[in-house]
Order: C-alpha cells, then sequence, then structure tokens
C-alpha cells in the first residue's frame, strides 16, 4: 500500500492506494538551471537588455496574468525594471496580457508584478475588445493582426512568460504572451478556429507539437509581424516537473523561447514504460485548480499515459467554480449534444469554449470522477469532494489493473517510452 499525495488548492489530500502503481521518471537532471540574472547577463542571439533599453521613447513590458502566477512572475518583472532604470529608463507600461481571461484586480496586480513597479510606471489590463489598434496586416492562414494600443505604440517591447506543455499552442511562452495575451478577440479567434478541421477536432493541435500544428505556426507569424519594426527582448522561465521556476532563458523572442522549450521537453516531461488502466492526477494545487477551465490541462498531462477507455481522476479544489461562463456554457452544451456544441463553436469560436467541448470529447468512453471542494460544476463523470467515492467509482469492486500517480499534472506531460 502507498499513500498518494494531492495538492488541492492550499490543503493536501491522502488516499491510500492497495493497486500497483507505474513507474515514472524523468530526465531533469539533464538541464542545468540558470537563474534570471545569468540569462539576462547571457542573451540567445540578442543584445543585453540594457542596451536595447538606451534611448527607447516607449517601453512597455507584457506580463503573464494571475492564472499563470506559478511562473514567478514578480521575481522576472523585479528583475527587468531593475535592468531598465540600469539604462536610465524613467517610465515603464506594465501590460497585463489576459488575452480573454477577465480582468485582474488590484491586489492581483501587486502579486505579479511584486516590488517591480516604480511610481512613475503605468499599468494596464488587457481587454481583447478595447483600446486596440488595426495594423491593417493578416497571416497567410487569415488571422487579422489587431493588438493593444500601448503595445503596438511601443519601440521596445519586452515580453514575459514561462514555457510548458500547452494543448492547443504546443508549448506556451514566447508568441503567447502576444497572441492571445495582447491581440483582439477577433485575432484571437481567428487563430484558434485553427484547431478545428470542419466538423472534427486538428489532431496536429495537441501538446507538444509545433512543427505541424497550425495554432502554433500561425502564431509564429503573427508574433514575426508584431515584433518586425521594433525592438524586443524576452524573458521566459522555465519549469519542472513540480511546476517550479528550474532556469531562465532571455534575449531574442524566437531563439530563445525554442531554447526553452528544449528544455522544457526534457524538464516535463514523464516517461513510463507501459500505459496505465488508471489515472490518479491533482493540478498541484494554488494557483493551477482555481477554476475548472485551467484544472483540465491535468487531464490533457494523462492522456499519453493511460490505456484507450482508462479512467481519469481529477483533483482540483476549484474556489472559482468553471472559470469563465462561455467555459461553463460550453461544458454543458458539449455534455448534451457534442455536434451541436462543435456547430456553435464553429459559429463563434472562443479558447473556453474550445478547450470545454474537447474535454467533452476526450473524455468520451472514459469512467471519470472530478474530487472538489466546490462541486457545483460541470463535468462528464461523478463529482464527489471525496476520494474514496471517487476511486470506487471509477476503480469498481474488482480493479486488478495498475494506475498512474501524477501529483503535478498542470506541470507536466506524460508519454510512454
Amino acid at each position: 500500500m502507498k499513500s498518494l499525495v494531492f495538492k488541492m488548492g492550499d490543503d493536501t489530500l491522502l488516499w491510500d492506494c492497495q493497486h500497483d502503481i507505474i513507474n515514472t521518471t524523468t530526465r531533469a537532471g539533464e538541464v542545468s538551471p540558470v537563474d534570471v540574472e545569468q540569462a539576462l547577463n547571457s542573451p540567445i542571439e540578442s543584445p543585453r537588455l540594457e542596451e536595447l533599453a538606451v534611448g527607447s521613447r516607449k517601453v512597455v513590458v507584457l506580463v503573464p496574468d494571475i492564472t499563470r502566477a506559478w511562473q514567478g512572475i514578480d521575481r522576472m518583472c523585479v528583475a527587468v525594471r531593475k535592468r531598465l532604470s540600469t539604462a536610465g529608463v524613467g517610465e515603464v507600461t506594465w501590460l497585463i496580457a489576459t488575452g480573454q481571461h477577465r480582468r485582474m484586480s488590484s491586489d492581483e496586480e501587486r502579486t505579479v508584478l511584486g516590488e517591480a513597479r516604480k511610481p512613475q510606471d503605468h499599468v494596464l489590463c488587457h481587454q481583447s475588445t478595447e483600446n486596440l489598434t488595426d495594423t491593417g496586416k493578416v497571416t497567410s492562414r487569415g488571422t487579422p493582426i489587431v493588438i493593444q494600443k500601448d503595445a503596438y505604440e511601443a519601440d521596445l517591447l519586452i515580453l514575459l512568460g514561462g514555457v510548458c506543455y500547452h494543448d492547443l499552442a504546443g508549448f506556451a511562452g514566447g508568441r503567447k504572451i502576444i497572441i492571445p495575451g495582447i491581440s483582439s478577440r477577433e485575432s484571437i479567434q481567428a487563430n484558434h478556429r485553427n484547431g478545428l478541421i470542419g466538423n472534427e477536432f486538428n489532431e496536429k493541435v495537441t501538446c507538444g507539437e509545433l512543427d505541424k500544428n497550425p495554432v502554433a505556426l500561425d502564431m509564429e507569424e503573427y508574433a514575426k509581424v508584431v515584433l518586425k519594426d521594433k525592438k524586443s527582448f524576452l524573458l521566459n522561465v522555465i519549469t519542472d516537473e513540480r511546476g517550479k521556476p528550474h532556469s531562465y532563458v532571455a534575449g531574442d523572442f524566437l531563439e530563445a523561447w525554442k531554447k526553452g522549450v528544449r528544455e522544457a521537453q526534457v524538464l516535463q516531461t514523464i516517461w513510463v514504460d507501459e500505459l496505465a488502466d488508471v489515472a490518479f492526477v491533482s493540478c498541484g494545487g494554488y494557483p493551477y485548480d482555481l477554476e475548472l477551465y485551467q484544472a483540465t490541462k491535468a487531464l490533457t498531462a494523462v492522456y499519453h499515459g493511460i490505456k484507450e477507455g482508462g479512467g481519469i481522476i481529477l483533483v482540483a479544489e476549484l474556489r472559482e467554480g468553471m472559470g469563465t461562463p462561455i467555459f461553463d456554457r460550453f461544458m454543458r452544451l458539449a455534455m448534451g449534444d457534442l455536434a451541436v456544441a462543435i456547430e456553435e463553436l464553429k459559429k463563434d469560436f472562443t479558447i473556453p469554449a474550445y478547450i470545454a467541448t474537447k474535454t467533452v470529447y476526450e473524455l468520451q468512453g472514459r469512467r471519470c470522477a472530478l474530487v472538489a471542494k466546490n462541486k457545483n460544476v460541470a463535468f462528464p463523470g461523478l463529482i464527489t469532494d471525496n476520494i474514496e467515492e471517487a476511486a470506487n467509482y471509477v476503480l469498481g469492486e474488482a480493479f486488478a489493473g495498475r494506475v498512474l500517480y501524477v501529483p503535478t499534472g498542470n506541470a507536466v506531460h506524460v508519454e510512454k517510452n
């Protein structure tokens, strides 16, 4: 018997597992840690930030929102502001790149910025329908390039973020702070529609896929156009299998990010020698399990580690419930009629709607349970606050298979050797 430990919000949940647990391994030891100052001192294919900043008229820093607090955003913000001050930059605009997420509170802004903000600085929170500039350009896939006005006017744009597996973009970080981060609703929708082919989900739009992923390729093209006529600099963190900052990359927005992707593949991939019958997965606690919309990343983390039709038990606090009304609506709609949900998605494509609909699609034929403190949510399976009840529901009375245990599902991706 082994006691499995799951983070649920700020609390810990234990479950005594009497079944065989498959062995998992990582290759994280192959990546040496690089701290934020080392990365800034040795940028990849770029001058140092201080050099770029000299003489800059308008400096805008793109900052991830509170749903990415696990990245240790404040550490990056403080390091960047210090370098900008050294270069003589008096005023900085901090632009919170929310994409289509909700507007952040003042307390949340202080959390992500830490001590970085100076009295003369400005803090703006992007909204995808307000304060936009249409560049008049479109990508080769038809995505209109419309971005937040202050970012468009900047002559130095600094991109912060974190590199990790992403079920739509292949990997997060890099160009994703621009689209969806500071782009218009129409731009975001156009880009993400590449996740569908007719009435089917595009199989190339998945975790870890970049080269053949039309969403990822469109994002890269879009970001290149946005940054073509301005100075830019990237600082991204790469987290380990626990979701903790391990290393940093800095420099050219594309080349530095690509190095981050290579490191993320090593740090965040959990390897198994065989597929499990059932997965027990936790998001990793707060803030990963703040809402079901973000918590679904833990589901996608284990799909490649379980057999076809294998069951999943997801542990998540969900103090903010479903996350967004759109995600809530489409989860319920897809649970009622998946085909209708896909038709609605094609008409008005949003990321929350896509994630909700695809979650229901992926969980078809699987016996699943959600263990949550907040049970006032929609989920295609049992919803309970008792992990023993969830285990009994998914495993049944005569379970003789093997179990996959992943305690930090939002931070990793499982693959078979």
